[in-house]
């Protein structure tokens, strides 16, 4: 387990299916991703990990924002469409 600005992350490596080596560092931090709808985010390279937590941390009340002006959005199409379900 590495760790980055007290965010914790993992570094893995996998065969794809034509046995290429493939490797990439994932993310399921609960505490970094509080707020928002996403639960787990990848990255090719440390720098773009890094990149990627910077931007959840440094740019925690916009995220949270948005994800409540998507949900509000989500909400007011289906109540003024009258949704009743697939």
């Amino acid at each position: 387990m590495l760790e980055y600005r007290d965010t914790k992350f993992e570094y893995k490596e996998w065969r794809t299916w034509n046995n290429q080596l493939a490797c990439g560092y994932s993310c399921s931090d609960e505490k970094l991703l509080e707020g928002v709808n996403t639960k787990y985010f990848s990255a090719i390279s440390l720098d773009e990990m890094h990149a990627k937590i910077d931007n959840y941390i440094d740019n925690k009340a916009k995220n949270v924002a948005l994800q409540q002006q998507a949900n509000n959005a989500i909400a007011e199409f289906y109540n003024t469409n009258h949704y009743k379900g697939d």
